[in-house]
């Protein structure tokens, strides 16, 4: 009987020591710096890298290229977005809230070098909304971008149909689209690297 006694008090004292060695361990976790625990990367519309995911009705799009445009402090930014073959935009600007669009490059509208303040383009009129000069730089080298300079005219249409025309030193690249909620997309980090290689 006394044997038993003497175990059941053992199996305390350890259960107790247990205990306090959990308690002290999980206080130097909650105490460690954020750099030393494991937690997920977190990206942003404004700090998304290559090859992150951007998913976007049901498709997993693989960023290959980030261009990021200053003009008089102002900053924006235009991802280039790969799912295959397929090529998007998502243009990122940041005023009183975050403004985002969904675009994608087309070649069969015909603009001068000095964009008219109205344009159509399959049947949607559009209405110059800002024109400006902004500088650029580029991560990634996908785009076979010769200029830092870019001379740009954003127009804006009905139902929040954008429409812009960039013009690289007599390069002309005109992309459209539509504004988007920022809830509609969902953004997973990648490895840094580009996925696509062609």
């Amino acid at each position: 009987m006394l044997t038993y006694v003497w175990l059941g008090i053992g199996a305390i004292a350890i259960g107790a020591l247990l205990l306090v060695l959990w308690e002290r361990h999980q206080q130097n976790v909650l105490q460690a710096p954020p750099t030393a625990r494991e937690s997920p990367l977190n990206r942003g519309f404004l700090t998304l890298q290559l090859g992150d995911i951007v998913q976007y009705e049901g498709v997993d799009w693989v960023l290959e290229e980030r261009l990021t445009y200053e003009e008089d402090g102002d900053v924006w930014f235009d991802y280039l977005l790969q799912d295959r073959d397929t090529l998007r935009w998502l243009s990122v600007e940041e005023g009183d809230r975050v403004e985002l669009c969904w675009m994608e490059t087309i070649t069969d509208l015909e603009v001068s070098q000095q964009p008219p303040a109205q344009l159509n383009y399959q049947g949607i009129t559009y209405r110059r909304r800002e024109t400006g000069i902004a500088q650029m730089t580029q991560l990634g080298n996908r785009l076979n971008l010769r200029s830092e300079t870019c001379h740009y005219t954003d127009y804006i249409g009905p139902e929040h149909h954008i429409l812009s025309i960039e013009n690289w030193d007599g390069d002309i690249e005109i992309t459209i689209g539509q504004q988007i909620r920022p809830d509609s997309l969902v953004l997973l980090p990648g490895d840094g690297r580009r996925v696509y290689n062609d």
